[in-house]
């Protein structure tokens, strides 16, 4: 899947608890990754409502900000630190 680098304006910065690191997430293509890849949990509601989401913003359903909005929730779903 080519998700396009529409980038979110500001970017969401994220405590990784795994490897007390921080990440910075810009657009919808590094959250998909992010949400594929390393989340802690795959399940929820907002979870899988941000894969639908950074995955369409991809495609033209959605727009960027629509993504970033849903990465939000699935970020205080997960009780990842943001800052």
């Amino acid at each position: 899947m080519t998700i396009p680098e529409n980038t979110w304006g500001s970017a969401v910065l994220l405590h990784w608890t795994v490897n007390r690191r921080w990440k910075m997430v810009g657009n919808a293509a590094q959250a998909f990754d992010l949400l594929t890849t390393e989340w802690p949990t795959t399940s929820g509601t907002a979870f899988f409502r941000a894969l639908q989401m950074c995955s369409g913003a991809g495609e033209g359903l959605f727009s960027p900000l629509q993504a970033r909005l849903a990465f939000l929730e699935a970020v205080q779903e997960a009780h990842i630190a943001t800052r």
